[in-house]
């Protein structure tokens, strides 16, 4: 375990695999700002060949990220550059969550999977979401591509990522953003090019990291962790009889 911490220590795009191990707790001191949605918008229209819609608006824009439609869901998680290959699935239920995280680097693979209720699966599934909902907050970040059938980014977009236990925070930015939501206005892929950097709260330089990233979106309302999955529940996952709620509602 100590080995798989030690590989994932390198992105802040996979702390939320790293507090399966450790304490360490990234927090985003970004928002989600819901803008009222323009009356020069236009109507969903879907295409019938790739169930990709198109000219959403923004409030359709800001109901696809926001986290009450992320409470039964699987998401797949990558993260690739020339050192490494992160694999992460996430299953969101309202009975916990469930992550498997694979980290290949060279031709050596290790995989961790962990199961959380109770608070840690409130921390987890807030801790997953925060970074691309943030990303995305800002519908007029990204125009639609009819070629591709997709929004892209049509200028560079940052936020600040605030690590409290770190005495740290990173500024994630993304380039060559790709965002697609399926016919029934659900999230289903984002992609990008993104630079994470870290910096001590002094200003000195931490860390400077580059990747390809890929997010898909699957079974949403239909998301069950297994059994057999249930048995890798966290040894730190706190107990409090009265966390009914997971879904991340607090």
């Amino acid at each position: 375990m100590k080995k798989i911490l030690a590989l994932l220590l390198v992105s802040i795009m996979i702390l939320g695999c790293i507090s399966a191990c450790d304490d360490t707790t990234p927090e985003s001191n970004t928002e989600s700002t819901t803008g009222p949605a323009s009356d020069s918008e236009s109507n969903t229209e879907s295409n019938t060949e790739s169930n990709i819609v198109s000219n959403i608006t923004k409030e359709q824009w800001q109901s696809a990220i926001a986290t009450q439609s992320f409470e039964n869901v699987t998401i797949s998680y990558t993260f690739e550059n020339d050192q490494q290959l992160l694999s992460n699935i996430v299953k969101i239920t309202e009975n916990g969550i469930f992550r498997q995280i694979t980290v290949t680097i060279n031709d050596s693979s290790q995989t961790m999977q962990v199961f959380f209720t109770g608070e840690e699966a409130i921390h987890q599934k807030n801790l997953f979401l925060g970074i691309f909902q943030a990303l995305l907050a800002e519908k007029d970040n990204f125009v639609w591509n009819s070629e591709e059938k997709s929004y892209t980014v049509g200028k560079e977009v940052s936020t600040r990522i605030d690590l409290n236990t770190e005495d740290a925070y990173s500024i994630e930015k993304i380039s060559e953003g790709i965002v697609k939501f399926s016919e029934n206005g659900k999230l289903e892929y984002f992609s990008c090019v993104l630079n994470e950097i870290i910096y001590k709260t002094d200003g000195t330089l931490l860390q400077d990291t580059s990747g390809d990233v890929v997010w898909t979106f699957s079974d949403y309302g239909t998301t069950v962790i297994t059994d057999d999955e249930k048995k890798y529940e966290s040894s730190s996952t706190t107990e409090n009889p009265d966390a009914s709620d997971t879904s991340g509602n607090r």
